[in-house]
């Protein structure tokens, strides 16, 4: 609406005097006679002087100064005059002086309405600059980066140094949009052009979170919000964005959830496993109050001692996991791996022996390798692991192999083993798919898995050959 009317006064303006031009040279060639003969040259220079007036009226025009499109006609008269005084006999010194005085004035109103404009645009010039310095020093203030993409020549138009900062990025390499896209997490990067997609066809401003690999290897977590520049209504084809580094909040988001999910875990231990080895115990122990005979004594003493180890393994359990849940990092360490496991067997030789389980493991020599101090915890869980699934009298083979840039540790075991449908799932939290008679805290291969992730190797099952399971663990070489 307000464009209608700022059209309908132009309109106005440029009406009455666009009259009068036309009006006046009309009168004038009625009221003096042509000449017989008239000089070629100059009307042509006039006639030339008179067409870059016209086309000077767009430029005016433009503007939208009413002292300029006034001070404009006037002078364009002085010039018709001339033009005409080339045509007519007129008076020549009527001629001079109507040129003279219109011309002048003309110059002046436009002078005068030059010196507003410009007065004008110093003063918007002083409130771009203003505004400008408080947008930066805002941006600034809330650590956002700006950016502005061209769909159609598929670049960046323009990138603020603040986001060149939240990547570590060298302002003068000008990265392209395919070396930012490389920066970002595999698993994000058709988020992205979903989401953009999305952009373009609803135009409607979008917000997502996104991980990024600086340049210093530190994967970041950014939130990018971005919409479509409206300014051009005709061709809408550009994406305005900010990005925000918001690590720190992801960070305290994820250690929250571990919090509350530690605190669920021990929550679910409390009701499930702690309540019944206690019981057990209650019950053998007000037996034993009255029990008279030796045999059935040392029966109940020794349900007793079964259920206060298994508290115990289930308490130690939590207690491990919640240590090595709460770290995000470790300091890596040089370890042989050959004398944690020998360690680690000769530790639980009394519950080797007391199952007859024959523990093989024939590999001499030094296996240097790099990995945190938890990493004997990791092997003690697997080899305890097959201990307890293995049946009586079995045997348990222990091995470490060559794999070029790490070595693998296996233990082989002769138990039920482990279907394909459960070889990732045994790796969470309290998941046993064998229970029965074998009684466990469901935690121990949970531990393996989170040790080997601060330690930068893998953990998996596969299938003995000779029956059984192969549980390993890599570990990268020092």
């Amino acid at each position: 609406m307000k464009l209608v009317q700022k059209l309908k006064m132009q309109v106005n303006y440029l009406l009455i005097p666009s009259f009068i031009l036309i009006l006046i040279p009309l009168i004038w060639l009625l009221a003096f006679p042509l000449k017989s003969s008239f000089d070629t040259g100059d009307v042509i220079i006039e006639g030339a002087y008179l067409a870059f007036a016209l086309f000077s009226l767009y430029l005016i025009h433009k503007l939208g100064s009413f002292p300029l499109l006034f001070g404009w006609f006037i002078f364009v008269y002085g010039l018709t005059f001339d033009f005409l005084d080339e045509f007519t006999k007129e008076p020549d010194l009527f001629s001079v002086y109507l040129e003279g005085f219109l011309t002048a004035s003309g110059l002046l109103l436009i002078a005068i309405g030059f010196y507003r404009e410009y007065s004008r645009w110093e003063l918007l010039k002083s409130a771009l600059q203003k505004n400008n310095q408080r947008l930066e020093l805002a941006n600034e203030l809330s650590q956002q980066g700006i950016w502005e993409y061209d769909l159609d020549s598929s670049a960046f138009s323009y990138i603020s140094s603040r986001c060149y900062d939240i990547i570590g990025c060298d302002p003068q390499q000008h990265p392209d949009y395919l070396q930012w896209r490389n920066l970002v997490h595999p698993d994000d990067v058709d988020l992205i052009s979903s989401t953009v997609s999305a952009l373009v066809e609803d135009r409607n401003p979008v917000d997502l979170e996104v991980r990024i690999n600086d340049l210093n290897d530190n994967w970041k977590w950014i939130l990018i919000r971005m919409g479509i520049d409206s300014t051009d209504l005709n061709h809408p084809r550009k994406i305005v964005g900010v990005c925000v580094d918001v690590t720190s909040r992801k960070q305290a988001e994820d250690q929250l959830k571990r919090s509350n999910e530690l605190k669920e875990m021990f929550v679910d231990i409390l009701r499930h496993d702690l309540l019944n080895p206690i019981g057990v115990i209650k019950a053998y122990a007000d037996l034993l109050s009255t029990e008279k005979d030796e045999v059935l004594v040392q029966k109940y003493l020794q349900r007793i001692r079964m259920s206060t180890e298994k508290l115990l393994k289930m308490v130690t359990d939590a207690a491990t996991l919640a240590k090595i849940e709460s770290i995000d990092d470790v300091e890596l360490v040089g370890v042989d791996l050959r004398e944690i496991v020998a360690e680690t067997i000769d530790e639980m030789h009394p519950i080797i022996s007391e199952k007859k389980i024959n523990i093989t493991f024939f590999r001499k020599g030094q296996f240097p390798a790099k990995s945190s101090k938890f990493i004997k915890n990791a092997f003690e869980n697997l080899l305890s692991n097959a201990i307890k699934y293995s049946p009586e009298g079995s045997t348990v083979k222990v091995d470490i192999e060559d794999m070029n840039t790490f070595w693998k540790i296996s233990v082989s075991d002769k138990g039920p083993g482990v279907g394909d449908e459960y070889k990732k799932e045994i790796f969470e939290r309290f998941k046993r798919i064998h229970r029965g008679a074998i009684k466990g805290s469901g935690l121990g291969l949970a531990i393996v898995k989170r040790i080997m992730e601060l330690s930068g190797g893998e953990v998996g099952v596969s299938e003995n050959p000779e029956g059984g399971s192969i549980f390993w663990l890599t570990v990268p070489k020092a």
